[in-house]
C-alpha cells in the first residue's frame, strides 16, 4: 500500500455527512412530522431541499430552542420539545461498521480525513452521540477535522465554504478528493481544483472504485 499511496498524488479526503458517511432517509422526517399535524410536511426537508427556517438553522443563524418553538407552530398545540427534536432526528439512521472500517483503513493508510457537511447543531449531536453508543468510540476521532455549515455559517454549494476548509486545514486544492452524494455541492469544488466524486446516496464508500485503490 505504501507503494501506491507516494505514487498518487491524492493525500486528502473530504467527505459530505449524510448520504455518505451516515446513511439518511430524508422522507422519515416528513412521516413523523405528519403524525404531530404538520399539514405541510414533506415541504419542511427533503434531500434536494428543505424550508427557509432549515437553512437558517444549518447556518447557525437562529438557535436550537427558536427552530423548535418553528416548528411546534405547526404542530399539534402542546407538542414537545422531546417530540420535535425526534422528528427531526427520524432521517439518520447511522454510520456503518463497514464504513468506520474503511475510514480507518484510509487513516491507516496515511490519507488525511475531513467531514464537510451542511447540517444543523441537533443532527450533530445525534450522529454523534449514536456512533458512540454504537461503537463506543468518538465520531470525530475518525476525522482529522470535521466542518459542519453551523458552525462555520457558511454552506455549500457557497464557493467561500470549500475556500475556508481550503484555507483552514491548509491543503492544497490538487492533493484532495472530495465526495458528496448532491451534483450541486461538486461544481464549487471542482472549479477550485478539487478532484470531485458524485457518490450514490447511502451506498457504501468502499465501492467507491478510486478509494477501493487506496485500501
Amino acid at each position: 500500500m505504501q507503494d501506491k499511496f507516494t505514487e498518487n498524488k491524492f493525500t486528502t479526503i473530504i467527505f459530505d455527512l449524510g448520504g455518505v458517511i451516515e446513511k439518511i432517509d430524508p422522507t422519515k422526517v416528513a412521516q413523523s412530522f405528519a403524525k404531530s399535524g404538520m399539514s405541510n410536511a414533506a415541504d419542511l426537508f427533503s434531500l434536494l431541499k428543505q424550508s427557509s427556517v432549515c437553512s437558517a438553522f444549518e447556518l447557525g443563524n437562529i438557535s436550537e430552542k427558536d427552530f423548535i418553538k418553528h416548528l411546534q407552530t405547526m404542530c399539534y398545540p402542546k407538542t414537545s420539545d422531546f417530540f420535535i427534536e425526534e422528528a427531526w432526528c427520524a432521517n439518520q439512521l447511522g454510520v456503518s461498521k463497514n464504513t468506520m472500517q474503511t475510514l480507518d483503513q484510509l487513516k491507516n493508510n496515511g490519507f488525511k480525513l475531513f467531514i464537510l457537511s451542511n447540517t444543523n447543531s441537533i443532527h450533530a449531536k445525534k450522529i454523534e452521540k449514536s456512533f458512540h453508543q454504537t461503537y463506543q468510540r468518538n465520531f470525530k476521532s475518525l476525522f482529522d477535522a470535521v466542518y459542519y455549515s453551523f458552525t462555520l455559517h457558511l454552506r455549500k454549494p457557497d464557493s467561500k465554504t470549500y475556500q475556508y476548509v481550503l484555507n483552514d486545514a491548509q491543503l492544497s486544492a490538487e492533493n484532495c478528493i472530495y465526495i458528496d452524494d448532491l451534483e450541486t455541492n461538486l461544481e464549487p469544488a471542482k472549479k477550485l481544483g478539487v478532484h470531485c466524486i458524485h457518490h450514490q446516496t447511502n451506498e457504501e464508500i468502499n465501492t467507491i472504485p478510486l478509494l477501493r485503490g487506496f485500501l
